[in-house]
């Protein structure tokens, strides 16, 4: 395996009745299997720098298929904007093969 690529990243601010935000991706790859993922959530300060992370769900997934999830925000309702960073990879022997991609968020502050 050579690479991977995260396609179709996106997440809407607007929480569901249990505070879960929908998000969906899809890791692309020239060879088929499973994937791991994380997604955090990332808070910054005035000049971008990071100050705080939360880690919000980690999981695995299949090469090449559209993933949907329901993302709980319950633990970070109160800490205003943040901006998603989410990193892949696929396990090869001693080597991680790895993607991020990165989501901002912080205009919809609630």
């Amino acid at each position: 395996m050579d690479h991977i690529f995260i396609r179709n990243f996106e997440a809407s601010v607007a929480r569901d009745e249990n505070g879960n935000i929908p998000v969906t991706f899809e890791v692309s790859s020239d060879n088929t299997g499973e994937f791991g993922y994380e997604l955090h959530a990332i808070f910054t300060a005035s000049d971008n720098s990071i100050y705080h992370e939360v880690l919000l769900i980690k999981g695995c997934g299949m090469l090449n298929e559209n993933l949907h999830l329901a993302v709980s925000t319950t633990e970070i309702q109160d800490m205003g904007g943040f901006m998603l960073r989410l990193t892949t990879y696929v396990q090869h022997g001693q080597t991680s093969i790895r993607d991020s991609a990165w989501l901002d968020l912080r205009l919809w502050r609630e």
